[in-house]
């Protein structure tokens, strides 16, 4: 039978095979590396909405992350949540990032709302299937992905004046 060494342990542990470091988990999850070192030691633990991210980024079950059981015949670090689909995110504040863009100019790209990437950025809520679709494409052909989306904003006539100005500035 395994040791059960806690929430901080399997966080920790399923941190270690997906390799990733304290910093880099502490900077996806939108925390302070304090935070999660309270976590790994014990101190603390993740609440709400984190624990789902959380689960997510480490690619486990938020069984497993909360009480060591996995679903049978699944390892602990391979119960992940339904469709690991959190893992297959891209990155989007480096993604972003490698377009020199804002967070509004992002948005006003490639027809998305700001609150959206923020919320993406921040970890608080994770893209849909669509979603990770168009981000895929944003990642592989940014400029034919924002023309797409100013052809269909200028035909259909929903570009707001905010969002005519930032595609001005891009």
């Amino acid at each position: 039978m395994e040791r059960d060494t806690g929430i901080g342990g399997r966080v920790a542990e399923a941190r270690g095979a997906k390799g990733l470091s304290q910093e880099r988990l502490a900077e996806r999850l939108g925390v302070r590396l304090a935070t999660v070192r309270a976590w790994e030691a014990g101190k603390s633990a993740p609440r709400g909405n984190r624990l789902h991210v959380l689960a997510g980024l480490l690619t486990v079950s938020m069984r497993w992350l909360l009480t060591g059981e996995h679903p049978e015949g699944a390892a602990p670090l391979e119960a992940a949540s339904p469709s690991g689909a959190e893992s297959q995110t891209p990155d989007v504040r480096a993604l972003r990032a490698a377009l020199r863009l804002s967070q509004s100019g992002f948005a006003a790209r490639f027809g998305l709302s700001l609150d959206t990437v923020q919320n993406w950025e921040q970890r608080r809520r994770m893209p849909d299937r669509s979603a990770r679709i168009l981000l895929r494409m944003i990642e592989a052909a940014p400029d034919l992905v924002g023309e797409v989306v100013a052809a269909e904003a200028e035909a259909t006539g929903t570009l707001s004046s905010a969002a005519e100005r930032e595609m001005a500035e891009v």
